[in-house]
């Protein structure tokens, strides 16, 4: 490969993020017969197609999939010794951060993100989606992300994270509840409610499916009536019903003091789920990434030290060294 031939790395990996000729040339800000012209260059010089016209777009090449890995990660490499991402500075820094977390975050620690971010770096921009149920989330951090926050139960192998939360799932009711009067709800009691379920959006499923608790086989026993796609709905569905749901022992805690709900524990549920920022190895050295990493185990300890007051009815809470989970 001659050493002009090296700029045409870049183009190859924006067809392969964009999929589409258009849309790279959009992102790399030149024409799109310039973009053509070097994937032409690159069909020759890898002797492969790499990529086959379809009628919204392109598609990548058997040989396109296996060399873009690799060729992603050394781009980013070569970014990371140039500014800004080098030379991070909060107070200048104009980046644009992408963030998917479990809804229930946005409840409890996102704030507190929030508020650390923009006192120290006022022209950042912040985009969280709630989380994807994505079966490629490497490709996906490497891509668009920076930080996935999701149940950690050994699922992403191949990434970096870092556990934040620890926390015991307990049953979310209204407190005038006619059955579930005693302190602990029996799994008989458990099955016999209707429920109200988180569900992620691709593919629609409730959230705690899949998750690698114990308790899978009960949680697919349940009778959902009401699949929603905030927790600020699950819990306005439940206040308004006898219905129930499945949510984190103390992330709500703040939310319930002056509802009509409560939180209940499970005496068939004795594991607890745990909860970590995930991101890809490419992003480990990047200055401002290590920043937003900082900011967010600043913000979870914040949220610990919330959590080391009695709150809830039922009674102190028991503090453990992190906690959480995502609703169910």
């Amino acid at each position: 490969m001659k050493h002009s031939d090296f700029n045409l790395i870049p183009i190859f990996i924006a067809v392969m993020e964009e999929r589409s000729i258009s849309a790279a040339a959009h992102r790399l800000n030149i024409s799109q017969s310039a973009v053509s012209q070097s994937i032409q260059k690159l069909k020759i010089l890898f002797d492969d197609p790499l990529f086959f016209r379809e009628s919204h777009g392109v598609s990548p090449s058997k040989f396109a999939k296996s060399i873009y890995p690799k060729l992603a990660d050394a781009v980013h490499q070569i970014r990371l010794t140039t500014p800004p991402l080098s030379n991070f500075s909060p107070e200048t820094c104009s980046r644009n951060f992408m963030l998917s977390a479990v809804s229930v975050i946005g409840l409890s620690l996102l704030p507190i993100v929030s508020d650390l971010i923009f006192d120290q770096a006022p022209n950042v921009t912040v985009k969280v989606d709630s989380n994807l149920s994505n079966a490629d989330m490497r490709s996906l951090l490497r891509n668009q992300y920076d930080l996935s926050i999701d149940i950690d139960f050994g699922q992403y192998s191949g990434l970096k994270y870092q556990e934040l939360l620890d926390e015991k799932l307990c049953v979310l009711c209204r407190k005038d509840h006619p059955r579930l009067t005693s302190t602990t709800v029996s799994e008989s009691q458990f099955l016999f409610e209707k429920h109200v379920v988180h569900t992620t959006s691709s593919p629609k499923k409730a959230y705690l499916h899949d998750k690698g608790l114990s308790c899978e086989k009960i949680l697919g026993e349940r009778d959902i009536v009401w699949s929603a796609n905030s927790i600020v709905e699950m819990m306005s569905v439940i206040e308004n019903s006898h219905h129930i749901s499945l949510f984190p022992k103390r992330l709500l805690s703040k939310y319930l003091k002056d509802s009509s709900l409560k939180l209940i524990p499970c005496d068939f549920i004795t594991e607890s789920v745990k909860v970590a920022m995930f991101w890809h190895p490419a992003r480990h050295n990047d200055a401002g990434h290590r920043w937003l990493r900082e900011i967010v185990s600043k913000a979870n300890h914040h949220l610990e030290l919330e959590f080391s007051d009695p709150v809830s009815e039922l009674g102190t809470l028991e503090v453990t060294t992190t906690n959480s989970a995502e609703a169910e």
